[in-house]
């Protein structure tokens, strides 16, 4: 009876993943990570999307974070986290992260300047 638990609980897969962050957005990208409560996993499938852009991508990864580049200054993306063990997977609740607007990174500038510089950017981005 022993050796059958033990089997049992060796194939137990794993929690869905938690606590699921961002760390220091930047304007086109975003640091992720998280936290498995419990369970064994062999990897997990990262996946970040936003609507308004068409936009899905997805990353394999055996860490708890993962980073994701390239992406539109100021939008919001939608990410899952699934953690896979085996056949068995448990996929996180979805979280929402905003990358940072470009027009924050230039406060330098004065604020007049600054206003034009980020009409005539939401314009190109609109295009």
């Amino acid at each position: 009876m022993f050796c059958n638990l033990l089997f049992f609980l060796s194939y137990i897969g794993p929690e869905k993943p938690s606590n699921i962050t961002t760390t220091a957005p930047g304007t086109d990208y975003l640091n992720i990570s998280w936290s498995l409560p419990r369970g064994r996993v062999d990897k997990y499938m990262v996946n970040i999307s936003n609507n308004e852009k068409n936009y899905f991508n997805s990353s394999t990864t055996e860490d708890t974070k993962d980073e994701f580049t390239d992406l539109h200054p100021g939008r919001i993306f939608n990410v899952t986290v699934t953690a896979i063990a085996g056949n068995f997977s448990e996929t996180s609740d979805q979280f929402s992260f905003a990358t940072r607007e470009l027009c924050v990174m230039l406060s330098f500038l004065s604020k007049c300047f600054l206003q034009i510089l980020c009409t005539i950017i939401i314009i190109l981005f609109c295009m």
